[in-house]
């Protein structure tokens, strides 16, 4: 009998969440656009994904496409994999020419490394999640750069996640080359 009071509570609660809930997701699928820092005297604070080898040098390629604005308007955390080897003196090299400080790089444990099986790929991509929402949720970014390599993938779900709490619109600047 106990269990029939249970389940309805648990019923109650639904049907009192769900108009939130709803609600929470159209808004977030009309919103059009962002007003990401309009005073341009004002630094985003920015996310910069690097992965391994090609995805490095395509980032910094597109980087640089923002040379003449990105010392005044931004603020970049270089996030690499704790086992990537170059892409930490590519990103201080790359502040040294475009930037005007040191560059500051967190590393987040590897999603996945390269070769390794997708069903233990499950549990080290749920452990760079923690490190990712950790580090995005502590300080939320204006907006994250990235270009696909496996590292961005708990990234850009935690910037989602703040934007899915209310907590900061991140935007996602994701780029292809082909």
């Amino acid at each position: 009998m106990t269990w029939m009071y249970t389940t309805s509570a648990l019923v109650l609660v639904l049907v009192a969440l769900l108009p939130l809930i709803l609600w929470r997701i159209l808004s977030l699928l009309l919103r059009r656009g962002c007003q990401v820092a309009r005073n341009p005297h004002c630094k985003l604070q920015s996310v910069v994904v690097l992965g391994s080898g090609g995805h490095t040098a395509e980032m910094f390629f597109d980087l640089a496409t923002l040379a003449e604005v990105w010392r005044e308007r931004f603020s970049p955390t270089y996030i690499v994999a704790d086992t990537d080897k170059g892409s930490h003196a590519k990103a201080e090299e790359f502040e040294k020419r475009y930037g005007n400080s040191p560059a500051n790089v967190l590393r987040i444990p590897r999603a996945r490394e390269v070769g390794q099986s997708y069903v233990t790929s499950v549990f080290t991509t749920l452990f760079a999640c923690i490190f990712s929402f950790k580090t995005i949720l502590m300080n939320p970014p204006d907006i994250v750069f990235t270009n696909g390599p496996g590292t961005c993938v708990p990234i850009v779900c935690a910037a989602y996640f703040a934007r899915m709490l209310g907590i900061k619109h991140v935007l996602v600047v994701y780029s292809e080359s082909f």
